[in-house]
């Protein structure tokens, strides 16, 4: 089995991945995220044979990654995925038509968790150092 980007693409094209349209409402209104062609960084060790990051955009605007590995299992090559959300949109992964990830919408950044993603980020207040 080739463990490299060309069969990378048979893999990658089994998964879908869509949004909530609207941050602040739940219309129930969804986009389709578009699996950009090329992985965005490719890396190998020595536990895995080929390993890709792939972005799931709306044009050109990563809203979430994929990342797939090709790893050596008892003499056998077996593919492993991941996701990373880039949004604080709802979001959902199909690989072919079962549901292997699904996020809520994350909260409004407060300080009090782990989100990357910051919605009203003007209205936390910069105290500046005393010097």
């Amino acid at each position: 089995m080739a463990t490299n980007i060309e069969s990378s693409n048979s893999v990658t094209q089994r998964f879908s991945t869509i949004q909530s349209r609207y941050f602040c409402n739940d219309s129930g209104a969804k986009s389709t995220l578009r699996l950009l062609p090329q992985a965005v960084y490719q890396y190998s060790n020595s536990s895995v044979l080929w390993g890709g990051v792939f972005a799931m955009a709306i044009g050109t605007d990563p809203e979430a990654f994929l990342q797939l590995e090709a790893r050596r299992d008892s003499g056998e090559v077996h593919w492993y995925y991941g996701f990373a959300r880039m949004t604080g949109r709802r979001l959902q992964a199909k690989l072919d038509a079962a549901v292997v990830w699904e996020v809520e919408r994350a909260p409004v950044w407060s300080g009090e968790h782990e989100y990357l993603f910051c919605i009203n980020a003007a209205t936390i207040p910069i105290v500046p150092n005393e010097e």
